[in-house]
């Protein structure tokens, strides 16, 4: 009597439906499916990753180029003012004795440009040059306001401008303006060559006499 009574708890616990886990809802999804849709997701995470590193890639070039051009805009800065020190004070260095000075702050000025100039950076400096020269690249601080843009050089460079060799612009040159003219020296040797110049009847003259002179030997020569 124990034993049937074992055996039935026996076939109570391990009963087939007991056995059998639960079907899912529906059909079940076929080995191609699922090998699909797992390559699918794998796809997905390589590409999300692909993207990732280029993310991370780009932002550390734009943080080399941040450094890098903050690093050119503060040579191009000193060769700026070291330009306009040499510039102030040249003569009175010299005057003072200080020649030895004078010429190793110039050379020291041609060496930061030369380095600046390598790294692809161009200094903007453009000082006594035709505004509509330099347009494209300045950003003007004051001007005179009854004068033609093509009547007006840069008359000072309040900071320098970068330009990289290919031709981006980095930072305009921030500039002042005032109208051209022309220096006094050149306008006296103008005048001086027009006073010289013979006038159109002295000249009509002398080739009238010039060709009467040719004649006359044609003359002479011919038999």
């Amino acid at each position: 009597m124990g034993n049937k009574n074992k055996n039935r708890r026996l076939r109570q616990n391990f009963t087939p439906d007991r056995e059998r886990p639960p079907l899912l809802d529906g059909e079940p999804e076929a080995p191609s499916v699922v090998v699909h849709r797992l390559l699918k997701s794998a796809k997905r995470d390589q590409a999300n990753a692909v993207n990732a590193v280029r993310d991370e890639a780009r932002q550390q070039v734009e943080r080399q180029r941040d450094r890098h051009v903050g690093l050119a805009w503060e040579v191009a800065t000193t060769l700026h003012e070291l330009r306009g020190l040499l510039e102030r004070h040249d003569a009175p260095m010299r005057e003072a004795g200080l020649d030895t000075a004078t010429e190793t702050l110039t050379a020291l000025h041609r060496r930061l440009a030369k380095v600046l100039q390598s790294t692809g950076v161009r200094m903007i400096d453009p000082v006594g040059e035709p505004y509509p020269a330099v347009a494209d690249h300045t950003d003007v601080k004051g001007r005179p306001g009854d004068t033609d843009d093509r009547n007006l050089v840069v008359a000072q460079t309040i900071s320098p401008g970068l330009l990289l060799d290919d031709g981006e612009l980095l930072r305009p040159a921030e500039v002042f303006l005032e109208p051209a003219t022309a220096p006094e020296e050149t306008a006296g040797e103008l005048a001086e060559e027009a006073a010289n110049e013979p006038a159109p009847e002295q000249t009509a003259a002398a080739g009238s006499i010039a060709k009467a002179a040719h004649e006359e030997e044609e003359e002479e020569d011919t038999p």
